[in-house]
């Protein structure tokens, strides 16, 4: 994947793999906008999954780019939040 939002929403359709494999190459953007699209056909246990998924995605991101872990570990104790009009669980 070229990022994690690919992979993320990749994960979305691990149970078809002629689907996830689209998201391989796809910005973020494109990404979010295609697991949009093809929402109906997502694994049903995706609500169930979806925290464990995104772990091992942020684990896969910060061990392949040691140099954004360490970014992200200089913020301390800060309180992080994504800021998004799209999305109100994350």
């Amino acid at each position: 994947f070229l990022n994690s939002e690919g992979a993320f929403q990749a994960a979305k359709f691990l149970d078809k793999p002629e689907i996830s494999v689209r998201f391989t190459h796809l910005n973020g953007e494109e990404a979010w906008k295609a697991a949009q699209k093809l929402s109906y056909q997502q694994r049903g246990d995706w609500y169930q999954v979806r925290e464990k998924v995104m772990r091992e995605v942020l684990q896969a991101k910060f061990d392949q780019h040691p140099e954004l872990a360490e970014l992200l570990l200089a913020t301390g104790d800060a309180y992080l939040v994504e800021h998004t009009y799209r999305d109100a669980f994350w």
